[in-house]
């Protein structure tokens, strides 16, 4: 298995299903061309799954997830009491 997202709910999701992971079948490699959603992100929201000589590679459809969505995650850079590493989750 290889993964656009370098996220750990994306890994932990996929192990839960598969134990990918745990068998040591799992790969993040950001640069892959496609599900490319996040404008401001390096990350894809694509994956490729295979067993075998067969594989399927699912990418999320651009416009799925609204960019609003994408901006409330971004590091705030306004002064506030919260750390700067804390992310701007649109509070």
């Amino acid at each position: 298995m290889v993964a656009g997202h370098p996220g750990p709910g994306f890994r932990g999701a996929f192990e839960l299903v598969t134990r990918a992971v745990t068998r040591q079948l799992y790969e993040v490699d950001v640069t892959r061309p496609d599900g490319r959603c996040n404008p401001f992100g390096t990350h894809a929201y694509s994956w490729r799954i295979s067993s075998g000589d067969r594989a399927v590679e699912p990418v999320l459809r651009e416009g799925l997830i609204p960019r609003r969505f994408f901006e409330c995650g971004t590091w705030s850079d306004e002064a506030s009491p919260r750390p700067r590493t804390a992310p701007n989750w649109c509070a």
